[in-house]
């Protein structure tokens, strides 16, 4: 099994990697890994150009446009360098078709009078009171990645309120991950909300990812991941998605569209 470090050291040193089957969902690549690896791309080319080290990753705007499939190479080009603040744009391509487009803001704080926190995290036992969730027939072949403890709500549990809990931890060690790059790639690995409604299995695509990055932590913590489906018609349904450490600090805010083809 190819760990997560091992394939972001691949990404920079090859002009091209194709993902191992450990990192696919279905016949393409895991949303949230490829936003990993379009982050890791960019931190990679600030440190190649010599730039000035980048400030702290505040959010992302990742579209997932195409299957990202086959030989996958990663273009990031400086939009802007401030003072105080950089964007960066990252273009993913599969076997020469454009499959992701992101751009990240990076930008230092600064003192400020406005503090609050409207979001605590859900008074839940520890991870180790809950019991591995069991992998099901058909699931992402990426989820073995992961440890993941789903509280209440399920996948494809017919559930009444399309939410879903979960305490997560990486299944390999990624002590040398960028904390960032990590948090990308487990902060969408939850099936998306809406499939908690589900009565019968049916695909569902996330097609974009807005990311707020508000806390950075250590990457082989456990993490509390919700996400929320608020409102679901037409075929796409509109989610948020919040992240915790174990201490209760936010550190991931989003939101995401998914194509539902249930």
């Amino acid at each position: 099994m190819t760990t997560l470090s091992e394939l972001l050291s691949q990404s920079v040193s090859q002009p091209s990697i194709t993902l191992p089957p450990n990192w696919l969902q279905g016949r393409t690549a895991y949303g949230g890994v490829t936003a990993a690896l379009a982050l890791q791309t960019a931190l990679h080319a600030s440190d190649t150009a010599n730039a000035s080290a980048l400030p702290p990753l505040q959010a992302a705007q990742i579209g997932f446009i195409g299957p990202m499939a086959g030989a996958l190479r990663f273009e990031s080009a400086l939009l802007r360098q401030g003072k105080s603040a950089a964007t960066l744009a990252v273009d993913g391509f599969a076997e020469d078709q454009i499959g992701l487009r992101a751009s990240f803001i990076f930008a230092q704080g600064r003192p400020s009078s406005i503090v609050h926190q409207r979001a605590p995290m859900p008074q839940l036992d520890s991870a180790e009171s809950f019991s591995p969730s069991p992998v099901r027939d058909g699931a992402p072949a990426f989820l073995s990645n992961f440890d993941v403890r789903y509280i209440g709500n399920t996948p494809v549990c017919s559930a009444q309120t399309p939410d879903l809990l979960a305490w997560v931890r990486f299944a390999t060690p990624v002590d040398d991950v960028h904390p960032a790059v990590a948090m990308l790639a487990m902060g969408d690995c939850l099936a998306p909300a809406a499939m908690a409604s589900f009565t019968q299995f049916a695909p569902a695509s996330s097609m974009n990812w807005s990311v707020h990055l508000a806390h950075v932590a250590d990457p082989g913590e456990w993490f509390l991941l919700q996400s929320q489906s608020l409102h679901a018609a037409h075929g796409y349904a509109y989610q948020t998605m919040q992240v915790w450490n174990a201490q209760g600090q936010p550190l991931l805010f989003g939101s995401q569209t998914v194509a539902v083809f249930a």
